[in-house]
C-alpha cells in the first residue's frame, strides 16, 4: 500500500524537539533523585516544548503531546510515521490496551506498508537517563496485518520519517470557497 495523501515532512522539527527534550531532562532535572513528581513536572514542560518547536511552526495546534502519566495516550491523527527502510524493526504491543508487552510476532515493517500515527517518544526507564530512542505510534491501518490495527507499537527514531498529513477538512473548505 502506498500512502498517497499530501504530506509535508517534519522529521527535522521533531528531531529538534527530541534533542532539546533529551538534553533538558538529562541535564536540568534532578538526576540524583528522580521521582514520579519530577517526571510529571518534566512532562508538562515537554508538552509545551513540543508545541513551541513542532506544532506551532507547522500550524497544527488541534492536538497536544500527551503527558507521560497518560496510560492510553491519544495519537496525532495528522502526524504520520513512516519507516525509512523496507525492513525497519518494530515492536508491537500484544493487545489494543497498553499492556507493557511488546512481543507480537510481527517484528518488521516496510516503508509505506502500514499507516502509523505519532503518539510520543518512549524510553524504558522513565526516571533515569533518557535517550528518546523510540517513537510510540498507534497503528491505524495495516492491510497485511489487520489484527494489529488500534495497537501501539515502538520504532527506533533512526528508522522513521515523520509527515504532517493534509487536513481533509481544510481541503474540503478550500474546494468550497475556491
Amino acid at each position: 500500500m502506498t500512502i498517497t495523501t499530501e504530506r509535508l515532512e517534519i522529521t527535522e522539527e521533531v528531531a529538534l524537539y527530541r534533542e532539546a527534550a533529551r538534553h533538558l531532562w538529562n541535564s536540568a532535572f534532578p538526576a540524583w533523585q528522580p521521582d514520579w513528581d519530577t517526571r510529571d513536572s518534566f512532562s508538562r514542560v515537554a508538552t509545551e516544548l513540543f508545541t513551541a518547536l513542532v506544532l506551532e511552526p507547522i500550524r497544527y495546534t488541534e492536538h497536544r503531546l500527551p503527558r507521560m502519566s497518560e496510560a492510553e495516550p491519544a495519537h496525532f491523527p495528522r502526524i504520520a510515521v513512516v519507516a525509512n527502510t523496507n525492513d525497519a524493526p518494530i515492536m508491537v504491543n500484544r493487545s489494543s490496551e497498553s499492556s507493557g508487552y511488546w512481543d507480537d510476532p510481527v517484528t518488521k515493517v516496510r516503508r509505506d506498508e502500514a499507516e502509523l500515527r505519532f503518539v510520543t517518544f518512549f524510553d524504558w526507564n522513565q526516571l533515569g537517563q533518557r535517550d528518546f530512542k523510540f517513537v510510540l505510534v498507534r497503528i491505524v491501518g495495516w492491510p497485511a496485518h489487520p489484527q494489529l490495527v488500534d495497537r501501539y507499537a515502538l520504532l527506533e527514531f533512526e528508522y522513521v520519517q515523520l509527515y504532517l498529513l493534509a487536513d481533509p477538512a481544510a481541503s474540503t473548505d478550500d474546494a468550497r470557497h475556491g
